[in-house]
């Protein structure tokens, strides 16, 4: 997914039970988002200065969506939950 625009660059059919029950996760929770998943990354970002972002993902947690930014700085690297909802 283009993160500016949204478009679909590239797909791969799901196949794989868990790999189904991640994605209808994440749908959910971008369904009950009010702020963009790009959004949230960059708020991670900036609140981690010297840290950069190496993956985002939707979810879920105690039925609020949330964004899991994965962040690296050198060789350390965490792991922060940002609001979506």
């Amino acid at each position: 997914m283009d993160p500016k625009s949204g478009a679909i660059v590239e797909s791969d059919k799901i196949t794989e039970a868990d790999e189904l029950r991640n994605a209808a996760e994440q749908k959910t929770a971008m369904a009950k988002a009010t702020v963009s998943l790009l959004a949230a990354t960059d708020m991670a970002v900036k609140a981690n200065a010297g840290f950069r972002a190496i993956s985002s993902f939707p979810q879920l947690q105690d039925g609020h969506a949330v964004a899991e930014v994965t962040l690296l700085q050198g060789t350390t690297s965490k792991k922060v939950l940002e609001k979506l909802d």
